[in-house]
């Protein structure tokens, strides 16, 4: 018995020492639409893109659509908050929020993720297909690794209901479909001012808003 938990000690370690705790993550973001209004959005949205940053409990990501707006999303699992800043047409509004309230709110569950035998390699990284399904009935595909560990929750983008770290997936808001694709990796930090990309405060010129508000914007 005592044989058999130290092989297991042993594996469970070297799978933590093998996974990437620091990095950062570029995808390009591709969006389409059945809705002939949304369809003539589109050219807004070209170049959109999300950046990922991690380190230890911290999880920051930048997503860019097109000209229309960007927004931050900065989370710290051990000081249990959420910061979302977001500068668009409608101005600069921010939220400050525990991590367990915000996703109290969050009305993107996922039901039954299915695991499929299905592999392919993206930057390098093994990924397993996963089919998801949200809270509205749609079916959207996931390719996920185990070969990253970042902090998901709190995250409205990177999922924590799936056990792996998307490279390749797709989301739905209202009636957009974006297909986040990563085009990009590093296993470092390096020349980044990690105290205030991870920072926990809202700057200023930013409108407070409230977790219903913040959702009703489709966030």
């Amino acid at each position: 018995m005592r044989k058999v938990l130290v092989i297991i000690f042993i594996s469970f370690c070297s799978i933590l020492i093998g996974q990437e705790s620091v990095g950062q993550i570029t995808y390009k973001i591709d969006f389409s639409s059945e809705d002939e209004q949304l369809k003539a959005t589109l050219g807004f949205l070209q170049g959109s893109k999300m950046v990922v940053y991690y380190q230890d409990q911290f999880t920051r990501s930048e997503m860019s659509m097109g000209s229309m707006m960007t927004i931050s999303t900065i989370t710290d699992s051990i000081g249990d908050v959420v910061i979302v800043l977001m500068d668009g047409i409608n101005g600069k509004t921010a939220l400050k929020s525990p991590m367990s309230e915000m996703e109290q709110l969050e009305d993107s569950t996922i039901a039954n993720p299915i695991y499929l035998e299905e592999y392919k390699e993206i930057l390098g990284f093994s990924c397993q297909k996963v089919i998801v399904e949200n809270a509205v009935g749609e079916q959207s595909n996931y390719w996920i690794t185990k070969e990253i560990s970042a902090i998901r929750a709190g995250q409205n983008y990177l999922s924590d209901e799936v056990d792996g770290f998307p490279l390749e997936f797709e989301l739905y808001n209202k009636g957009l479909k974006m297909h986040l694709t990563a085009i990009n990796y590093s296993n470092n930090l390096e020349g980044l001012n990690t105290k205030e990309l991870f920072n926990s405060y809202i700057p200023k010129g930013y409108r407070i808003l409230s977790k219903e508000e913040l959702f009703q914007t489709g966030f």
